[in-house]
């Protein structure tokens, strides 16, 4: 009887074991499906995932593509001519639709390139940057004249030549770097008319041709290496904000017209938000603006301090609507805002006493112009060619006419008011 009591004892004991195993399975793969633990691989629709290394793998759409116009080697499909020598020059365009242009060491028969050819991107229009490598010993004439969307220029150290208007009318042009290598010459009219250019700086013993530089508008500083050869002061004829040289050569620098100071230390002009300052023998000149903005508010002061709108600082800004002149400003200089055709209003805050010559004249958009009661005088032309209907002066009619006022100072606009605190004055021409 006892033996079939624990015989029975035992067979229970092993169901309720048999029970216990099957519960505990069915908890784990429980676990596996609501916590998230899991050993199956990620399905293939997941973006992203982790591996036990840590690295994160991202998917093939979401790798930022290279600038299909930005090549990363040496452009293709240029055309070449062979000197029969080992040697070649480029000639042409040829089928390379490159936009950022890496000129080759070797052409695609294995000859060395050692020539631009006079002519060969004359009026590129989709160029927009040049790189010529160290094989090439010479540019041609007029190589890239007229590249009218041509932004920048690396030259490289072997070029010794840079040949006759060969950059001449590179309208957008704004960086030239030279290498410090063999540059001899650079040629007549090389880079006249790169009206963008601001600053640039000749290479060593390089000697530098007549109106290398002529009518590049917005230079308002150039480098001379050590012993640089300057003929005349044509060179940078018609570039009317040059305001600093750094002379680092032996040779004496020529008169250049409205240059402030020559000097052999670091560039003194600073930029401050796109706006160019220069100080000299205790004035602060605001020279220039190279950014992009069409309304400006000019700065409050220049380091705590006044300064003088210098002149030609906004010559022929086209894209500027609007200026508004802080009191921190003395004078604006001649010429100060020549051409600035799509002008249309201007206000010039108390503190201003001059208006130079020409400071306005041809923007023919003006319209409004405030004048402040602290204007002493207002300079030859100065409104000329405007199309003013308002002249909001904050002062009376007797104080108006008091200014000093050069000839021709109004803009012959037959319905521009004169508005004074104490009445109108209709202007008569």
């Amino acid at each position: 009887m006892k033996k079939t009591l624990l015989l029975i004892i035992t067979v229970i004991l092993a169901l309720l074991l048999i029970l216990v195993g099957c519960n505990s399975e069915s908890t784990d793969d429980g676990k596996n499906e609501n916590n998230d633990v899991t050993t199956k691989p990620s399905s293939p629709d997941v973006t992203t995932e982790s591996n036990v290394l840590g690295v994160t793998t991202v998917p093939n759409d979401s790798v930022e593509k290279p600038d299909d116009n930005k090549p990363n080697g040496p452009s293709e499909g240029l055309e070449f001519k062979s000197n029969e020598n080992g040697t070649c020059a480029v000639i042409g365009i040829g089928l390379c639709a490159d936009t950022y242009l890496v000129v080759p060491e070797k052409s695609p028969e294995g000859e060395i390139v050692i020539r631009i050819e006079s002519n060969a991107f004359d009026s590129c229009t989709n160029l927009t940057s040049v790189t010529i490598p160290d094989s090439v010993r010479s540019i041609g004439n007029v190589a890239f004249a007229n590249c009218s969307n041509l932004t920048s220029v690396f030259i490289g150290s072997g070029v010794q030549t840079i040949g006759t208007q060969s950059f001449e009318n590179c309208t957008s042009l704004t960086n030239v770097n030279f290498s410090q290598g063999m540059l001899s010459i650079i040629g007549y009219g090389a880079f006249k008319n790169c009206c963008k250019l601001t600053t640039i700086t000749i290479p060593d013993g390089t000697e530098v041709k007549k109106s290398a530089f002529a009518n590049c508008l917005n230079l308002v500083s150039v480098t001379f290496g050590n012993e640089v050869k300057l003929p005349s002061s044509s060179i940078f004829a018609g570039c009317i904000k040059l305001a600093e040289i750094i002379n680092l050569s032996s040779s004496e620098v020529p008169f250049y017209e409205n240059v402030l100071e020559i000097h052999s230390e670091d560039s003194k002009i600073v930029n401050k938000d796109g706006y160019l300052f220069y100080t000299y023998d205790g004035v602060n000149y605001l020279l220039n603006y190279i950014g992009d903005e069409t309304i400006l508010n000019l700065p409050e002061n220049y380091n705590g301090e006044n300064y003088v709108i210098r002149s030609y600082a906004f010559y022929c800004h086209d894209n500027l609507t609007s200026v508004t002149i802080p009191n921190s400003v003395t004078t604006i200089d001649d010429h100060a805002f020549y051409g600035c055709e799509r002008l249309i209003s201007v206000i010039i805050s108390e503190g201003v006493t001059h208006i130079g010559y020409n400071a306005f004249k041809l923007c023919k958009k003006l319209a409004d112009i405030s004048i402040p009661k602290s204007i002493i005088t207002i300079g030859s032309l100065a409104l000329n060619g405007c199309n003013l209907i308002n002249i909001n002066y904050n002062g009376t009619k007797h104080e108006w006419e008091i200014i000093s006022k050069g000839y021709g100072w109004d803009p012959y606009a037959p319905s521009c008011v004169i508005h004074c605190t104490d009445g109108d004055i209709p202007l008569t021409n």
